[in-house]
């Protein structure tokens, strides 16, 4: 068990956010840096509860170490998946579990589900109708789906797995292109399997979207097609950011859908990548990992649509990223020499403190000099 060794906030953070307007647009939120257990690269993040899983991963060889951290106790703790991996897709369950399914393992590819239940600290395994790697996962109502992929002899595939915790049953579906390297995130009673690669560099702009409400799916289109975005919910809207389209080109184009109004809009990555991942809390949105050469975190507030910065402790891409509480976690990831152990931790101020914050800021820009 390791626990994170938390810096303090420095008087300059706390100048910096008295005095600017509006406070999201600085930098310097309270940050801190823990170690996985094992250094390595393209690991599965999931968050159940107050934990964040950090599954798997490649350590010049697949790994099968999962490290832990519960929020609540501001803890590590290590675990082992039934079979080393990386290149998977993971997701929560409606009842609160963590799943990791598919991957690679150096020579073959894997169909094995693994669970994890928080509530006993216990772990089981269920498999995939298809063995894959690079497939996307979301959970919607009390289905967990598991999308697309590609496997031995498999460009890509459309196999859509379903596990429903309400019967305990698996059954499949199709999406309406097979790819492999998509994303996926649910808003409301919407699943959303966004991007992709077809084989042979084709990719993807198509949105297969799965509506919980009616059992029915429909298409959308993204801006701009590409594999690998990074996908994640805020509130009433889901981001599709940044991505890779082929050769040295990657996206900055971050496509948003409003559940709500059912619209599409887009907003730009200050850099774009495709060793990227985010994640979010509240109405903030935070990416990085835009290449092994950069150490930029950026943050997207939903609200107004305003982008900021943060800052890595280590330069480096391919790191896994999760949402637990009122932190974001970035975890290890490879800086072009090495791979890294590294845990970057980001407090986000709660709503209520930022509004009393701005609020001190413009009092003391209006106080008498």
């Amino acid at each position: 068990m390791k626990a994170t060794r938390i810096l303090s906030v420095t008087s300059a953070w706390i100048a910096a956010v008295l005095t600017s307007v509006p406070v999201l647009a600085d930098s310097g939120w309270p940050h801190s840096v823990a170690t996985l257990t094992e250094a390595r690269d393209r690991v599965t993040a999931v968050t159940v509860g107050e934990k964040a899983l950090f599954a798997g991963g490649w350590n010049f060889s697949p790994s099968s170490v999962v490290d832990i951290y519960d929020s609540a106790k501001n803890t590590w703790t290590a675990a082992q998946l039934s079979q080393a991996r990386y290149a998977m897709a993971g997701a929560a369950t409606a009842d609160g579990k963590a799943m990791f399914a598919g991957g690679f393992r150096s020579s073959t590819w894997s169909n094995t589900v693994d669970v994890y239940d928080p509530a006993t600290g216990t772990w089981s395994s269920d498999s995939l109708s298809l063995a894959r790697r690079w497939l996307a996962a979301t959970t919607v109502g009390t289905k967990t789906m598991f999308a697309g992929g590609n496997g031995s002899g498999i460009a890509a595939t459309n196999i859509v797995d379903i596990y429903d915790v309400s019967s305990n049953t698996w059954s499949t579906a199709s999406l309406s292109q097979a790819r492999y390297g998509l994303n996926a995130t649910t808003v409301g009673h919407l699943a959303m399997f966004a991007g992709g690669n077809r084989g042979s560099s084709k990719f993807s702009d198509v949105v297969d979207i799965y509506d919980a409400a009616t059992d029915k799916w429909s298409v959308a289109k993204l801006a701009q097609a590409r594999q690998w975005p990074v996908a994640v919910t805020v509130g009433t809207k889901a981001v599709f950011a940044g991505g890779f389209t082929g050769s040295t080109n990657y996206s900055t184009v971050v496509d948003i859908f409003d559940s709500v109004s059912g619209n599409w809009s887009t907003a730009t990555l200050p850099q774009g990548g495709e060793e990227l991942d985010g994640a979010a809390v509240g109405h903030i949105a935070m990416f990085s990992g835009t290449s092994y050469r950069s150490d930029a975190v950026y943050v997207l507030d939903l609200d107004t649509m305003q982008w900021s910065q943060e800052v890595l402790s280590h330069k480096r891409g391919w790191l896994g990223a999760a949402g637990v509480d009122n932190r974001l976690l970035f975890a290890g990831g490879y800086d072009g020499t090495g791979l890294l152990d590294t845990v970057d931790i980001y407090l986000i101020p709660e709503p209520a403190t930022l509004t009393l914050l701005a609020l001190g800021g413009l009092l003391a820009l209006r106080r008498p000099r």
